[in-house]
């Protein structure tokens, strides 16, 4: 059997596409076909089909489950400690950064609380992009987490202007 990245150029290694998508029959296929290969010809395999350097370490995560060095090194910065917000901060794009705030240092707002404070809870979203939640900073500012359809993360610090600009877009 080929490859995985042979048959589907397209998707990338750790993709949704291999788990969900159009990839994750495939392989499922190829990793119970090559698991079933003795060492020798797993070893014979990998020389003649050499991993591309956007999949270093698939064949060993395949065989032993050693993390690929990309999945590792994602691991080790979304852990890097990073700075909260300042008081006039409006925007973060920064991915690792909007992460570790997610996830260490904010407290996501429940849908209903937002619908309080708010007229919707879509408030701004734009086309293009997939709104994630709300956000509260331990000085009680609230952020809007949206992922843009490019990719990434978008945190947008909810306060008058924003709300102004916003009520000015549905006018």
């Amino acid at each position: 059997m080929n490859p995985p990245w042979v048959e589907f150029p397209d998707i990338p290694m750790g993709s949704a596409g291999w788990r969900m998508g159009h990839g994750e029959p495939y392989m499922q296929r190829w990793t119970a076909w090559y698991q079933a290969r003795s060492a020798d010809e797993r070893r014979v395999y990998q020389t003649s089909w050499r991993e591309p350097r956007d999949w270093a370490g698939f064949f060993a995560y395949v065989d032993d489950g050693t993390l690929p060095p990309s999945v590792a090194e994602r691991r080790a910065r979304l852990e890097e400690p990073q700075r909260p917000p300042s008081p006039d901060e409006r925007s973060i794009l920064d991915y690792y950064r909007a992460q570790w705030l997610i996830r260490r240092h904010m407290r996501q707002i429940d849908q209903f609380q937002v619908s309080a404070r708010h007229p919707s809870p879509y408030l701004g979203e734009r086309d293009g992009e997939h709104l994630m939640g709300y956000y509260e900073d331990p000085d009680g500012s609230w952020w809007r987490v949206s992922n843009p359809n490019g990719g990434g993360l978008e945190m947008l610090r909810i306060d008058a202007e924003l709300l102004r600009d916003w009520k000015e877009r549905l006018l």
